[in-house]
């Protein structure tokens, strides 16, 4: 694809093969990139991508992969209200896209909640810690019970506060730090889409 949200980033190209050609790992690369030693991984991914492509557009959500995973970011103000839990109209409509082809795959899918560093205290959330889980796991009851994908390929995990991607200092950076990840492990090649 010569343009558009999978178009290769030629500094991920460059970047790519300066550390293969030094012989250590790859970079993280965004799913513009496009690997030729794993068609399986990327053609999952490109199809997610391609899924998603308003949403990526819009900065609400960002795929990457990274050796033999797929990392699909849902932003928080995409998800859920501050300090909620219930998934918004807009979450169950990107989750509906990506479990269209979640369900036909075999892999395992992690979903991690995450939150910032300004505490909540309430009744149903007492923490982060409480917070961050609830919403990983109305991500997964809703590929569970509304996407039928097997129960067995899903796990949940809160993190909390205590995995940010950038410094808590500012409301920006809080708002970045407040997603969901869900993590697509494959297994190689044998992970083709059905």
């Amino acid at each position: 694809l010569p343009d558009g949200p999978l178009a290769p980033k030629h500094s991920d190209t460059a970047a790519t093969r300066d550390a293969e050609a030094a012989g250590g790992p790859a970079p993280e690369v965004d799913m513009g990139e496009r690997f030729s030693k794993d068609g399986g991984t990327t053609r999952i991914a490109d199809e997610i991508s391609i899924s998603l492509q308003d949403y990526i557009a819009d900065e609400l959500l960002s795929i990457n992969q990274v050796g033999d995973r797929i990392e699909i970011e849902m932003k928080a103000k995409m998800l859920f209200s501050s300090g909620e839990a219930r998934l918004s109209q807009d979450a169950l409509r990107a989750l509906r896209e990506m479990s269209k082809t979640l369900v036909r795959i075999s892999s395992h899918l992690q979903i991690e909640g995450h939150t910032d560093n300004v505490p909540i205290a309430t009744a149903a959330f007492p923490s982060n810690w409480e917070l961050s889980v609830a919403r990983a796991v109305n991500v997964v009851k809703y590929f569970a019970e509304v996407s039928n994908i097997h129960p067995q390929r899903l796990s949940a995990v809160g993190y909390g506060e205590s995995r940010p991607v950038v410094a808590n200092d500012t409301l920006p950076n809080r708002a970045k730090n407040r997603r969901v990840e869900i993590l697509l492990i494959t297994e190689g090649k044998e992970q083709n889409v059905k």
